[in-house]
């Protein structure tokens, strides 16, 4: 009988997606939305999909954290504001930064056109 081996956690993860993910590197403001901190977190988003982001940020997020997202990228007229959640939390190989996955809880419509829009792959020119 062949059986086939467990998935990886990673691989259990990444089926459980609704979007695609795509990697692109904008600026994100992230601010804990609980008190007493309201702290502010920076960074790069290192992926990007309709559903949240990976950022590498200076300073690590706690998990379940709820945080106001704002994405600035320089191909976009206007940033993409959200409401998300940090779901993980890791050291980055590169020193004294954090990982961390950020699910969108709140993405008005304008925005999710907007960040659809954007992530949506662009047709390729042919060089005359």
């Amino acid at each position: 009988m062949n059986q086939s081996p467990e998935p990886s956690p990673q691989t259990a993860f990444a089926e459980q997606r609704r979007f695609p993910r795509v990697r692109h590197e904008c600026y994100a403001r992230l601010q804990a939305l609980a008190a007493p901190t309201h702290r502010v977190n920076h960074g790069l988003s290192l992926d990007l999909s309709e559903g949240g982001a990976r950022v590498r940020a200076f300073h690590p997020m706690t998990p379940a954290t709820q945080v106001q997202v704002r994405l600035a990228c320089p191909e976009l007229d206007e940033a993409i504001d959200a409401l998300g959640t940090v779901v993980w939390s890791a050291p980055a190989p590169v020193h004294r930064h954090w990982l961390c996955g950020i699910a969108f809880t709140d993405l008005d419509e304008p925005a999710r056109t907007r960040l659809r829009q954007f992530l949506a792959p662009q047709p390729i020119t042919p060089l005359a």
